[in-house]
């Protein structure tokens, strides 16, 4: 049985996908590849059998199944302990798979992503992605997918079987989805900490070619983390949160009321996640992004704002409440 099956879902991928495998072929990890083809047309599947790879199993879909399906019907046909993600156009650094089962072993971790390199095919332009949130990952992974790249994630496959795999109703943010279900169930996230894995992203990218439905999908899985974190809470409240600390969706009209909402939601945050989150970094991070958003606010926006803070210090009788109130309209003073 190999150590690790390789996840690498295709659809018309043939000027890519030789790098991509070839890269693979560098690993020092016993592994398996399961290329899945969802139903090309460009000839990808003829030019992934010319390269004559003993560890490759090309699995064609005879129609256009989309991502998650693909990936779930990888996920069923692997045989290794551990499932890594690659995509038809990335490449993997010839270390990868072994600092990822490193630094999973390292902690007794369930998954683990590495940090990346993207390049976007239309301007050139590189970027380099390193995990930032740490502690904080359990409170931003609430509001958007932060948690890592997922063509760079490994994951035990015995405990991901067992959250049910890919949910085949999210034809995107499959990844969101997978990750936040992992963080409700207890997982351990690590990270292996360099760059492991070199990324492209152009106009053909699923998150650059659909990302209306993108959006739409995140929005759902962010939704039902806040609902989990904030028992109760309504449908208006969720959005409206979820745009003071992202910017994405509708901005609300009662500025003051959501402004209200996002203290007493970190201060509750916190009265559970001491433990593992220092308040402070919170503290920082609640009220760095009500800055943010507040900098496309008018004068007298923020003006409200601020009375809104002060207002919220002077009632609460909870002293993370009072602090991060006190902390947020100091803040507003500089927007």
């Amino acid at each position: 049985m190999p150590r690790i099956s390789v996840l690498l879902p295709c659809r018309n991928c043939a000027a890519t996908v030789e790098a991509a495998l070839l890269s693979l072929t560098r690993q020092s990890v016993d592994m398996e590849i399961l290329a899945i083809d969802d139903a090309s047309q460009d000839g990808s599947v003829d030019r992934m059998l010319s390269l004559g790879l003993r560890n490759l199993r090309i699995l064609p879909l005879d129609r256009h199944e989309g991502i998650t399906r693909a990936l779930q019907i990888g996920l069923q046909e692997a045989s290794g302990e551990f499932i890594a993600r690659m995509d038809a156009d990335d490449i993997s650094h010839p270390d990868r798979f072994s600092c990822q089962l490193a630094a999973i072993e390292a902690v007794n971790a369930h998954l683990c992503f590495c940090y990346y390199r993207d390049k976007n095919e239309n301007t050139g332009r590189v970027v380099e992605w390193k995990n930032p949130d740490g502690e904080l990952l359990s409170w931003r992974g609430l509001f958007d997918n932060v948690f890592g790249p997922h063509s760079g994630a490994i994951f035990r496959k015995k405990e991901i079987i067992e959250l049910g795999g890919y949910a085949t109703q999210f034809a995107r943010a499959q990844d969101y989805d997978l990750w936040d279900r992992c963080l409700a169930a207890g997982y351990q996230f690590a990270y292996a900490p360099k760059i492991l894995l070199e990324r492209t992203t152009g106009a053909s990218s699923i998150t650059a070619s659909d990302s209306q439905a993108q959006a739409d999908f995140a929005a759902l899985v962010s939704q039902r983390a806040l609902g989990r974190a904030f028992p109760g809470i309504s449908k208006e409240k969720l959005i409206a949160l979820r745009w003071l600390m992202t910017g994405k969706g509708e901005k609300p009209t009662d500025l003051a009321t959501v402004l209200e909402w996002s203290i007493e939601a970190a201060s509750s945050f916190l009265s559970v996640k001491a433990q593992t989150v220092r308040p402070s970094l919170l503290w920082h991070d609640v009220t760095l992004q009500i800055s943010k958003r507040l900098k496309k606010l008018t004068p007298s926006e923020v003006a409200l704002a601020r009375r809104t803070m002060i207002s919220a210090a002077c009632k609460s009788l909870r002293p993370r409440t009072m602090a991060l109130a006190c902390i947020a309209a100091t803040r507003l003073q500089f927007v």
